[in-house]
């Protein structure tokens, strides 16, 4: 299973830096000049986070590869749902098929900065409840 995630990791993050590179250098292309500034913003918010949550999840890979937790694989999944829902959220809703943000599918970013929080909660009592051999 940490296969399954340490590749997750190294595929999201690839994912992240060629948005973050289509984001730097084909977005003006994309936009006319009065959405440009708010598609990059929002282009930046959804590439930070991703690569982010991608080094993140790798981190988390390699702790379960030495230390299974349940809790650890928790965190996993709700950092992994936290990219798809918040970054490639806003990557399909507002940057490549904006009409779509209409109606109900406009609420899978929100779950997805939620999914991130949670996840980071998942890994607090992960490392609460690991059992190390050394004092701090």
């Amino acid at each position: 299973m940490t296969r399954f995630w340490a590749t997750t990791a190294g595929l999201s993050g690839a994912m992240a830096v060629a948005v973050g590179a289509w984001a730097s250098h084909g977005l003006a292309r994309t936009f006319p000049p009065d959405l440009l500034e708010r598609a990059v913003t929002q282009a930046q918010s959804a590439t930070h986070l991703h690569l982010a949550h991608s080094v993140v999840l790798l981190v988390t890979a390699l702790w379960m590869s030495a230390r299974p937790s349940r809790w650890l694989r928790i965190a996993a999944i709700l950092f992994l749902a936290g990219i798809v829902c918040f970054s490639v959220g806003i990557y399909v809703l507002h940057l490549w098929w904006p009409r779509l943000g209409a109606g109900g599918l406009r609420y899978i970013v929100p779950t997805g900065g939620v999914a991130f929080i949670l996840g980071w909660l998942a890994l607090a009592v992960a490392a609460a409840r690991s059992r190390t051999g050394g004092t701090t």
